[in-house]
């Protein structure tokens, strides 16, 4: 028989209606802080998940030109 892991979903906040540049940075904004509340939450044995969320993080501090941070998280996929 396969052990059943259970499925862990990171739900995304929701996307403002006007897409003014103010309200697209704040959901930016929004989802960095959802995923770092996801990673802090997250144990070391998960390390898939881990690169994932260091992965979709990455992306969403590129688009919001954060590239710093966005280094920061893609330089963690090497250490997951």
């Amino acid at each position: 028989k396969l052990s059943q892991k259970p499925v862990k979903v990171f739900h995304l906040p929701e996307f403002p209606p006007p897409l003014a540049y103010h309200y697209v940075q704040n959901y930016y904004n929004s989802m960095v802080a959802s995923l770092k509340k996801a990673i802090e939450m997250t144990s070391p044995e998960e390390s898939a998940l881990l690169a994932r969320y260091h992965y979709l993080r990455g992306l969403v501090n590129t688009v919001s030109n954060k590239r710093l941070d966005a280094l920061e998280d893609f330089q963690s996929l090497y250490k997951t």
